[in-house]
């Protein structure tokens, strides 16, 4: 087995066909935790480029240069698996790509797989779920061309702001003390010192 820094595969971008290379083997199963623009990056660390084809055990580089070269010839690595699969799940890239939905549709019914076309981010979450569920499960990946923030990732990342403001709050406060009090509690506990202590009073001693 390869070492992860030996792992790395550039996709051959020019050509359509369904040869890949080995990019991950783990007993332990595949998963896929990070993704941006260009790249995914396994549960083991390794970083991919380009599209992917993954499997529950092993991750491929996959020859298709946008998702309308999604078609029945570079998808017939995926045909040619026996037994079948459960599920092909089809990541597309961002959620505004176009793609030959109903070609795709066809020549997987052709050959008897089950399939399902999502945005990447989706068909990632998918593949992990049904891959930590056992299935028999693959999935063809293009990394997105844009990242979609959607509501529940503005939602998480408002939280994450709003600890942030807190903590730097309660940080000021207690390295300026009063300073960051209200006026009121200000005076509070200026009227409850202690009045300042008056000098010792000297005490000449007189002859008797």
């Amino acid at each position: 087995m390869s070492a992860p820094s030996d792992a790395l595969v550039d996709p051959k971008k020019g050509s359509s066909s369904a040869e890949v290379d080995i990019v991950n083997y783990s007993v332990d199963g595949v998963y896929l935790v990070g993704y941006n623009q260009y790249s995914f990056v396994l549960s083991n660390g390794v970083k991919m480029y380009g599209p992917v084809a993954a499997f529950p055990r092993n991750v491929f580089s996959w020859n298709v240069t946008s998702p309308m070269d999604i078609n029945e010839e570079s998808l017939s690595l995926f045909f040619a698996l026996e037994p079948k699969l459960d599920i092909l799940l089809i990541g597309k890239g961002s959620a505004t790509e176009k793609i030959d939905h109903q070609g795709i549709l066809r020549c997987c019914w052709k050959h008897n797989v089950n399939v399902e076309i999502y945005p990447t981010p989706t068909a990632i979450g998918t593949f992990n779920f049904l891959n930590a569920e056992e299935r028999y499960v693959a999935a063809a990946l293009i990394p997105p061309i844009r990242l979609d923030v959607f509501d529940s990732d503005r939602r998480m990342l408002k939280q994450l702001a709003d600890g942030r403001e807190l903590r730097q709050a309660i940080a000021e406060t207690s390295i300026s003390g009063l300073r960051q009090l209200p006026p009121e509690r200000k005076k509070l506990i200026s009227s409850e010192e202690a009045p300042p202590l008056e000098p010792p009073t000297s005490h000449k001693s007189g002859k008797g």
